[in-house]
């Protein structure tokens, strides 16, 4: 079920027009700018008393990087486009819009010097359809 929550995130970020998408790794030799999705495994929730813990809530993380602050937040507005008050699909699951929750400045990536990132977190709540 996460994997499907998060391939869902993933092909609306795929969406995005000048924005390389990672899931989760970057490789050696990575086109700028870029993004790296991440997802927690989901915190497991009741919606409804006596059911069982059906609500899911997805944590995505999504670290927008560039070699200016301004490539780096031009990347970081490009996905909060693409995931902000969106529902997704995913099968045999009815889910809420997608939330901010939370974003960070745009900072120099303390391996690579020469790279500036942002980081956002979004919220994606799903229950069963």
């Amino acid at each position: 079920m996460i994997r499907a929550h998060t391939d869902a995130v993933l092909a609306l970020v795929d969406a995005v027009p000048y924005v390389n998408v990672y899931d989760g790794q970057v490789p050696d030799s990575p086109s700028l700018p870029y993004v790296v999705i991440r997802t927690d495994s989901g915190r497991r929730e009741r919606s409804a008393l006596p059911a069982s813990s059906d609500r899911l809530t997805v944590r995505i993380w999504a670290t927008s990087v560039g070699h200016t602050r301004a490539e780096a937040q031009m990347a970081s507005e490009r996905v909060t486009t693409a995931l902000l008050d969106v529902r997704p699909t995913v099968a045999s699951r009815s889910c809420f819009p997608i939330t901010s929750v939370n974003s960070q400045p745009a900072r120099v990536d303390d391996v690579v010097q020469s790279l500036i990132y942002v980081l956002d977190e979004f919220e994606l709540v799903s229950i069963p359809a």
